[in-house]
C-alpha cells in the first residue's frame, strides 16, 4: 500500500523550521517506497511568500 501525503503551505513552513514530527516523516519517506510526499504548486508559492527560502529548501529535497 502506498501512502500519498499532501504537504500544504503551513506544513512546508514547519518543515523548514525543523519541526520534529515532520522531519521524521521526511526521513521515513526518503527510506520507504510506500510513502510519497506531494506539494501542490500553489502551496509552495504561498509558503514562499510567507517565509522566503522555503521554496528553495523544498526543491532541493529529493522527496519532492
Amino acid at each position: 500500500m502506498i501512502y500519498h501525503v499532501i504537504l500544504d503551505d503551513t506544513t512546508l513552513i514547519a518543515l523548514h523550521q525543523a519541526h520534529p514530527f515532520l522531519n521524521g516523516l521526511l526521513v521515513e519517506a526518503s527510506r520507504s517506497d510506500d510513502i510519497e510526499l506531494h506539494v501542490p504548486a500553489g502551496c509552495l508559492a504561498e509558503a514562499e511568500m510567507a517565509r522566503p527560502g522555503v521554496a528553495a529548501f523544498a526543491v532541493e529535497e529529493p522527496w519532492l
